[in-house]
């Protein structure tokens, strides 16, 4: 480039500032925007993994997330907490809004960087599910001991599973079956029978946590399928908290 067209160009931009078509702006402007762009990322995928893995907690709660060992993916996705899967899809749309204002991500295709905003997100949710976070949050807002969030987390929390779904803790070994208590407290009769199927074991105790697949009617459960799941994978009810299967 010479002299000329180098002048040529300082003219053009003077000339444009001079017009008012192009507004110069200090620098503090710029700092402030690159600042509200990292918070609002930050805090975008922030939101995005706690809702994701809020929305695991739900389904481990009500027993909805262990309904595939049944065979049932239909009431799966029936039975998904779809008000929060949506608010969790525009946090992860406004991610990759964001996400596409930096350079890595403008320049990257937007199907690459979708699928690597949403591996962020969902990785992030399974890893803090596993953590006892939103069961100490849910815990303290059950006995109405968290001021802020308390009731969203009684209001989700505290669902009834499907129909022909019961969640809850092992209490009473009864003849024709067992009484389980359920994250709300309450007492449901399982009664089972020669159709009754165990996928995971009949050696079923006092103190194990079950999800139970079958006809309910009041507080009364016949059971086609029971299947016994992990403490960590499913929250205790009230008066259960801290307690440890017996020994085998």
């Amino acid at each position: 480039m010479n002299n000329n067209d180098h002048k040529s160009i300082k003219d053009n931009v003077l000339g444009a500032i001079e017009t008012g078509k192009v507004i110069m702006r200090p620098k503090w402007h710029f700092l402030l925007q690159a600042t509200l762009l990292v918070v609002g990322t930050v805090l975008s995928i922030l939101t995005g993994i706690y809702l994701v893995s809020f929305i695991i907690f739900i389904l481990h709660q009500t027993g909805v997330w262990f309904i595939p060992g049944f065979g049932g993916p239909r009431l799966l996705f029936t039975s998904l907490p779809w008000i929060l899967v949506l608010i969790a899809i525009i946090f992860i749309i406004l991610l990759e809004f964001l996400v596409k204002k930096y350079s890595f991500g403008y320049r990257k295709p937007l199907l690459y960087s979708t699928i690597g905003v949403i591996l962020v997100v969902l990785t992030g949710g399974f890893v803090i599910a596993q953590t006892p976070l939103h069961r100490g949050l849910f815990d303290r807002a059950r006995d109405h001991r968290l001021p802020i969030g308390g009731g969203f987390y009684r209001q989700f929390g505290m669902q009834r599973p499907p129909g022909n779904v019961a969640v809850g803790t092992v209490t009473e070994i009864i003849d024709k079956g067992f009484k389980i208590s359920d994250p709300r407290g309450d007492i449901i009769d399982i009664i089972i029978d020669d159709k009754t199927e165990f996928p995971t074991g009949k050696d079923i105790a006092v103190d194990n946590h079950i999800v139970v697949l079958g006809q309910r009617q009041d507080s009364t459960v016949t059971a086609d399928s029971i299947r016994k799941v992990e403490e960590n994978d499913f929250p205790a009810p009230p008066g259960f908290r801290g307690r440890r299967p017996p020994p085998r």
